[in-house]
């Protein structure tokens, strides 16, 4: 997959997952609102400052846990040439680790909020805070105002697992050239398939390829034909541009011991 579609596809499954349980808890009355806020215990420029440096101290524990995520290294393979793999380039790691952050960061706001600052001043921020989703619940809460702590917590668990998985499924595949041959996984819980470099029958650096929509893409690849079974298509995930494929296929086909040629599809 390309890192835009994964993108998308954990937005989606974000989106699905709030959606659900949204319409899960308020129709069954279990999403707890809140009582308005006492007047005298209105924010003072100090419970609002406290407020702000809570939701800072939450961004920085985010950030911290996200950079952590996107230093985690790549594998190598013994007796490694090359690795292509959407992880090794610089936007793999970033992807994960931000949402891996900002669920954490989420985690943590309000925690750290209850203890920064004053329940009564509190109420005032969540009140506001809660406020926004009014339109969305006025239909099941008769306008009360929604309590949005187990909500952001909801919905922080679920980017939370969805950043982990996509970090460690991107951090697996790969493709990789060896001195024995070339190694590769598509999916993490799949076992690593390997040729020899004398089983790879034909290298090709080439011009375009059909995508499964039926579009013909104009994007290099790099094609390995393997005797006995499915040519190996490297590129149309992890796209490079020509000049990078035609090093690889330069090496490739040294391994292999073949001309390294060029195809049009």
């Amino acid at each position: 997959m390309t890192t835009k579609l994964l993108t998308h596809l954990l937005g989606f499954v974000v989106q699905l997952g709030l959606l659900l349980a949204v319409v899960w808890l308020a129709k069954r009355g279990h999403y707890p609102t809140l009582a308005e806020p006492d007047p005298d215990c209105a924010p003072t420029r100090g419970d609002a400052w406290r407020n702000r440096a809570s939701v800072a101290l939450a961004l920085g524990f985010g950030a911290l846990a996200g950079t952590g995520l996107a230093l985690v290294p790549p594998p190598e393979a013994a007796q490694q040439l090359a690795r292509i793999a959407a992880y090794a380039g610089s936007f793999g790691p970033i992807l994960g680790g931000f949402f891996f952050g900002l669920a954490c960061a989420a985690l943590v706001a309000y925690p750290l909020a209850e203890r920064m600052v004053a329940p009564g001043p509190l109420q005032h921020f969540l009140w506001r805070s809660g406020g926004q989703w009014n339109q969305v619940w006025r239909r099941f809460h008769d306008g009360r105002v929604v309590d949005p702590r187990p909500l952001t917590r909801s919905t922080a668990r679920i980017v939370l697992f969805a950043a982990l998985l996509l970090h460690f499924s991107l951090r697996e595949q790969h493709v990789t050239f060896t001195e024995a041959g070339v190694v590769w996984r598509d999916w993490p819980w799949q076992g690593e398939t390997e040729i020899a470099w004398k089983d790879v029958t034909a290298v090709e650096v080439v011009a375009s390829f059909e995508a499964l929509s039926g579009n013909v893409r104009d994007i290099p690849t790099l094609r390995l034909q393997v005797r006995g079974g499915e040519p190996l298509t490297l590129g149309r995930f992890v796209q490079r541009r020509r000049d990078y494929w035609e090093r690889l296929g330069e090496l490739a086909a040294a391994r292999a011991g073949v001309p390294l040629t060029e195809a049009p599809r």
